[in-house]
């Protein structure tokens, strides 16, 4: 379940709608992803996902938040 609302959380954090970042098939662990599968995230293009990495490792969306352009709330 957290693993779901990481994911989520990084949609949010990136300007993705809640609809889009339900349309993830398998929620992943952001914390070993690499960056081709966190690409596969609606609004998480090539760019973030080097920032996602580079921010590691992640205990909560206000972590992942400051990797984002946005807070996540």
């Amino acid at each position: 379940m957290r693993l779901a609302l990481l994911v989520i959380a990084a949609a949010l954090a990136f300007g993705q709608a809640p609809k889009a970042a339900a349309k993830a098939a398998e929620p992943m662990d952001i914390n070993s992803a690499t960056a081709a599968q966190l690409s596969t995230l609606p609004g998480i293009a090539d760019a973030y996902s080097k920032k996602i990495i580079d921010g590691r490792p992640y205990k909560g969306k206000d972590d992942l938040a400051a990797a984002g352009k946005a807070n996540v709330e």
